[in-house]
């Protein structure tokens, strides 16, 4: 893609046509959620440390406004009027600022005339000064993928409604714990190239630069955790055995009297059940496990690699391992669910933070984990080896999973 240039700032010109749709169907995407939602739903917050899907579709036009409006054209007309709820100055609770939402109505009426007139910033000539944010389209690229972003937030944390709502009678599944299949991907010792190629405007600044770095051998597991094999460490008292638990893992468990997945429920018969966005379901053995976080996936390693030679030595993946193993194309059950690293994200050699300085403050504060890969609901804008998803070490929400990283084969000579 070329450069805006001077005297044609126009995006309908210099940008192909799929861009500005896309951009439209973003919108399109997290309005249509909205509206789909009840009024009593619409603005809840269905836990205390997230906010609610309004709160995340407020956010998505403040944060274009922003950029669009405010950094291009000077006018923070709206954005400063509403910048108190995502950015606030002074520590506010995020259970504050989502009560000073408006009605479902009214929000989702405003975020369409915002939306819709961004839109038109974007695409008419002569609307937007030339900037240094828009060569290479670079700005409504990182726009859009945030919208995604959001969009899956969204579904995230109103699938939590469910929660409130189990019915212990329901049907569900019962079937035998087993161990996780053991059919490995090898990985020999050698250097790799991983991150973003610097040639595309697509990526977000924490996959940037392109990185050589040499990984040591290692076997990842074909196919992600299954809920039959979750099963097993629950069923022999995984959450109960300290020993499996780091120990910000253990003090997380007792505080929140975890027993098992964030989506799991076990009826009065004994049988699993999983929290849909659709309501409940039987939990599918061979489906990948689903709404654990960090701290429960390190137990299950902990736990396996204590259950026989096959799994001695089992850990989580360093977010290299899982990229390179994306990269070669070989796993099973990927998009499924995010996959848990075991590293703190950090940011890359030769990183320069974009578009502001605020990325690379949560990329360098240490509070942050790393997810690879996608979930069923990530967008196909999203869908790339390299991209990283930062989330807390106690976070359940977002559709995560696990693989496993074991020793390489020992050679007969």
């Amino acid at each position: 893609m070329g450069r805006v240039k001077n005297g044609d700032r126009s995006l309908m010109n210099t940008t192909p046509h799929a861009l500005l749709g896309s951009y439209r169907n973003s919108h399109e995407l997290l309005l249509s959620f909205y509206a789909g939602l009840s009024a009593q739903d619409a603005n809840r917050q269905f836990d205390p440390e997230l906010g609610s899907a309004g709160w995340y579709l407020a956010k998505s036009v403040w944060l274009e406004c922003y950029w669009i409006r405010q950094q291009l054209q000077g006018d923070d007309d709206l954005s400063a009027r509403v910048e108190h709820l995502f950015k606030p100055r002074k520590a506010v609770p995020l259970v504050e600022r989502c009560t000073q939402l408006p009605p479902q109505e009214h929000l989702l009426n405003w975020a369409r005339q915002a939306f819709d007139e961004n839109l038109m910033r974007l695409a008419t000539p002569g609307r937007l000064p030339d900037s240094p944010l828009l060569q290479g389209h670079r700005l409504p690229y990182y726009l859009l993928q945030e919208h995604c972003r959001h969009y899956e937030q969204m579904l995230g944390v109103v699938n939590l409604r469910q929660l409130a709502h189990f019915d212990s009678h329901q049907s569900g599944a019962r079937w035998q714990p087993v161990l996780p299949d053991a059919q490995c991907l090898a990985v020999e010792q050698g250097h790799y190239r991983l991150g973003a190629a610097a040639a595309s405007e697509l990526p977000y600044d924490n996959e940037r630069p392109e990185q050589l770095v040499e990984l040591s051998a290692f076997r990842m597991t074909l196919k992600p955790v299954s809920n039959s094999a979750y099963a097993a460490f629950v069923a022999e008292g995984g959450y109960a055995d300290e020993s499996c638990w780091s120990e910000a893992g253990w003090q997380w468990r007792c505080r929140h009297e975890v027993q098992h997945p964030l989506l799991w429920r076990q009826n009065a018969q004994a049988e699993w059940l999983f929290a849909g966005l659709n309501g409940y379901s039987a939990l599918l053995e061979e489906a990948p496990v689903s709404g654990i976080n960090q701290h429960e996936a390190q137990a299950f390693c902990n736990w396996i690699s204590e259950q026989g030679r096959l799994f001695k030595g089992a850990v989580l993946p360093h977010e290299y391992q899982l990229e390179f193993a994306y990269r070669m194309q070989e796993l099973q059950q990927t998009g499924r669910v995010y996959d848990w690293a075991f590293n703190t994200a950090h940011p890359y050699d030769g990183y320069q933070a974009w578009p502001s300085a605020d990325a690379a403050n949560k990329l360098q504060s240490g509070c942050f984990q790393v997810l690879k890969g996608s979930c069923l609901h990530t967008q196909p804008l999203l869908k790339r080896s390299s991209y990283r998803l930062l989330a807390s070490a106690q976070d359940r929400h977002r559709f995560s999973g696990m693989r496993l990283v074991l020793p390489p084969e020992a050679t007969p000579w």
